[in-house]
């Protein structure tokens, strides 16, 4: 996983209370004023046999669907988690699941004390929440049910750890980087600074995920090889104006 996105897992066996806490722990990293999404492992089918996005689907081919309630994407196959949490465009993903497909940081939804070790799989831990977790997990935060106050608890541990994972790192997050944050450009070292594409609307920054990157990269180089002398070109500025300044020209 890159380091322009913050990931922390909550993880735990069926019936835990990790989509309830996934929930609360969510609205409260939010309260505190930052920008969460959130990454659900699923064992079940997303779409279903028979419908117009399954009947469109193939496997180079994916399908959006768009309704006045909200935007969904299928894709025929599994994409890897870092290109999926890149395109939610936040400062945290939040994982629910994912317990062998995800190394990060890790919240554990304990029924029994002796799931600790399973469900840590060797990744950090932050909290463990419901059965007091065995000895060798003592020096972590215990919260004894899953509660509002306890997210809220939760939550100041997650940015307490993403404010020291940030000072260790040698490029600070995105997560973290102020400049980022405010929509302002980023610091030399932020990584975001340094993506294939840099997309700025009347001189402020706009994030552009892989996918769309991708997209302005191919139409632009497209319509650059059309032109004599251009190709092979390497980088590229392309300026827009808007209509005032044109109709001042």
């Amino acid at each position: 996983m890159g380091a322009d996105v913050a990931v922390v897992s909550v993880v735990g066996f069926k019936k835990s209370g990790k989509t309830t806490l996934a929930g609360l722990l969510a609205e409260a990293m939010e309260g505190l004023g930052l920008r969460v999404g959130v990454v659900k492992f699923s064992g079940h089918a997303l779409d279903l046999p028979g419908t117009d996005t399954a009947t469109l689907l193939r496997p180079d081919r994916p399908v959006a669907g768009l309704t006045a309630e909200g935007t969904a994407f299928f894709h025929a196959r599994s994409l890897p988690f870092p290109e999926v949490a890149r395109c939610l465009d936040v400062d945290v993903v939040l994982v629910e699941g994912g317990k062998t497909r995800v190394s990060a940081p890790r919240i554990l939804c304990l029924r029994e004390a002796e799931e600790a070790p399973t469900l840590a799989g060797g990744n950090p831990v932050l909290a463990c929440v419901g059965a007091v977790p065995p000895a060798d997990f003592s020096y972590v935060p215990h919260f004894p049910e899953i509660s509002p106050d306890a997210a809220k608890a939760l939550a100041a541990i997650v940015q307490q750890h993403l404010g020291a994972s940030a000072k260790n790192s040698a490029a600070p997050s995105c997560s973290v980087c102020p400049e980022h944050l405010n929509r302002r450009p980023c610091r030399e070292s932020c990584p975001k600074k340094h993506g294939r594409v840099a997309l700025c609307l009347a001189g402020r920054p706009v994030n552009c995920n892989a996918f769309v990157e991708r997209i302005i990269e191919g139409t632009v180089r497209g319509l650059l090889a059309q032109l004599g002398g251009c190709d092979g070109a390497g980088e590229i500025v392309l300026t827009l104006k808007d209509q005032e300044e044109r109709r001042g020209q």
